[in-house]
């Protein structure tokens, strides 16, 4: 179980006692989610449903473009109910200037524009890589949606940043944070190209998921 802002907001004021307000704390633990969400958040499936004539379809909240994997929206080949044994259609994204031919799916002024148009009633996937929770002052009690190690990341980063704050910055211990920060985030982008390569995101074009 990922750890909720309270605990994380506990943590740092336990190890690094400080004037700054709550809120701006958050501040700071949404910012640096922001700078390294590409990183460190999961992959997710949403699912919908074709619609005859139906060009462009509504985004799940919180999902834009460009956060859908390569080849990520996928249609299955019949209407019947999805199976272990359907087959999934990819469609790759298509550039503003790109000839649309082929399966493609694009971006439409802020919807999922799918070309060509497809037929009523047939299974969509769109698979799509969630951002991070972007907290409130309030949320003391929802969960960080990111891999423990990177909420680690997380505390050293705003601990770099509380620590160069004030009257009486403590450079050093703020770059000895950063150092830490640094490591560890380099430890987990290696670890996350190393379990993609093992699981190519195209994986899911052929079947169910």
């Amino acid at each position: 179980m990922s750890e909720t802002l309270q605990d994380v907001l506990t943590y740092i004021d336990t190890l690094l006692p400080n004037s700054l307000t709550t809120a701006t704390k958050v501040g700071l633990i949404n910012a640096e989610q922001r700078k390294v969400w590409e990183h460190m958040t999961p992959d997710t499936m949403y699912e919908f449903t074709t619609v005859n004539g139906q060009r462009t379809y509504t985004l799940p909240t919180n999902v834009s473009i460009d956060m859908i994997l390569e080849n990520g929206v996928l249609i299955a080949s019949s209407t019947e109910a999805v199976s272990d044994d359907t087959v999934f259609q990819p469609y790759s994204l298509a550039g503003y200037d790109e000839d649309m031919t082929g399966s493609k799916f694009y971006d439409a002024f802020g919807t999922l524009g799918l070309y060509p148009i497809p037929d009523n009633g047939y299974p969509a996937r769109l698979l799509y890589q969630e951002y991070p929770t972007i907290f409130a002052s309030s949320d003391t009690a929802v969960q960080f949606n990111i891999d423990q190690d990177y909420v680690d990341l997380i505390k050293f980063k705003v601990m770099a940043r509380v620590a160069k704050s004030g009257r009486f910055p403590n450079v050093d211990l703020a770059n000895n944070y950063e150092a830490d920060a640094t490591q560890l985030e380099r430890k987990m982008k290696t670890r996350m190209a190393n379990k993609r390569a093992k699981t190519p995101r195209t994986r899911w074009s052929y079947k169910s998921w």
